[in-house]
């Protein structure tokens, strides 16, 4: 159910118990509706306390934004990328959880780019940067190479 982790992180910790929720619709072909809605309902209750500390971060990632006279709130990642908070471009907004949601992925899409572009810059035998991941001459040692508190690296081939 790695999904349902991954899910909850990029909605900031918000669980819809929608039956039209993509969530609900998968879990319902596998468990049947009456047992998906009572998963959803637990994993709701459960997520509330990282729903509150998701909150936080957004918020920390927002005090930390500068003003640009042109495009009004923006926010840089670990690697340099701005992303826009003030959307507004043919009368169209951002709604301010789809904002919230968007923020934390670019928030986190920076970290994961960050730390390889780190270990690219340590590490001879690097031949090509994948949009998370890189590919390498030879066979990275994972335990002694990649050293990282967070992220793990995964070899593929």
């Amino acid at each position: 159910m790695k999904e349902i982790r991954f899910s909850t992180i990029f909605n900031c910790g918000q669980v819809s118990l929608s039956p039209k929720s993509t969530m609900y619709k998968k879990l319902s072909i596998k468990l049947g509706e009456k047992k998906a809605k009572r998963v959803l309902e637990r994993w709701k209750e459960l997520m509330k306390p990282l729903r509150k500390d998701l909150d936080v971060l957004v918020d920390y990632y927002l005090s930390t934004g500068r003003k640009n006279r042109e495009y009004g709130l923006y926010v840089r990642n670990a690697v340099g990328q701005n992303f826009n908070c003030t959307y507004n471009e043919d009368g169209k907004r951002w709604q301010t959880l789809q904002m919230r949601r968007k923020l934390l992925a670019h928030m986190i899409q920076g970290l994961e780019s960050k730390a390889v572009y780190d270990f690219v810059i340590s590490h001879d035998g690097v031949c090509a940067l994948e949009h998370d991941g890189f590919v390498s001459y030879r066979k990275i040692n994972i335990t002694k190479d990649w050293k990282h508190p967070y992220l793990r690296l995964v070899l593929k081939y």
